[in-house]
């Protein structure tokens, strides 16, 4: 009565028989190139993680420096500080952006000065 082989039985044939002479070169070629793709692949998701923990130092930075600006000048008395307040920290969380952003906020129905844009008097 013959033997039946397995699936598991015919990898292990195919796998000697590319161990036979060019085969080993073949395999040894396989696996390197799997090798060199999972660490292509490890040093991508690094570099995005680093990418990633800046952007977040970043943040919060701005969000400290945002609600530093706000708790010491907040609460001084009169709206033209409470502007000035305002555009500062609209600055710091804005940087480059914020003169198109006040452009944007000024703008409306009739035109580029629509609406007004304080930047008030320091306290």
């Amino acid at each position: 009565m013959p033997s039946m082989m397995t699936s598991s039985d015919k990898q292990t044939m195919e796998h000697k028989e590319a161990m036979d002479g060019n085969g080993l070169v073949i395999e040894c070629r396989r696996l390197n190139n799997i090798i060199k793709a999972k660490n292509e692949k490890i040093a991508t998701e690094q570099a995005a993680r680093e990418k990633l923990g800046l952007a977040y130092v970043k943040a919060n930075k701005l969000i400290l420096d945002s609600i530093t600006m706000i708790v010491e000048w907040g609460g001084v008395d009169g709206a033209h500080h409470k502007d000035w307040t305002l555009d500062q920290t609209l600055r710091i969380l804005a940087g480059d952006s914020y003169d198109a952003i006040v452009r944007k906020a000024m703008a409306g129905e009739d035109g580029s000065n629509t609406y007004s844009w304080e930047v008030g008097i320091a306290p």
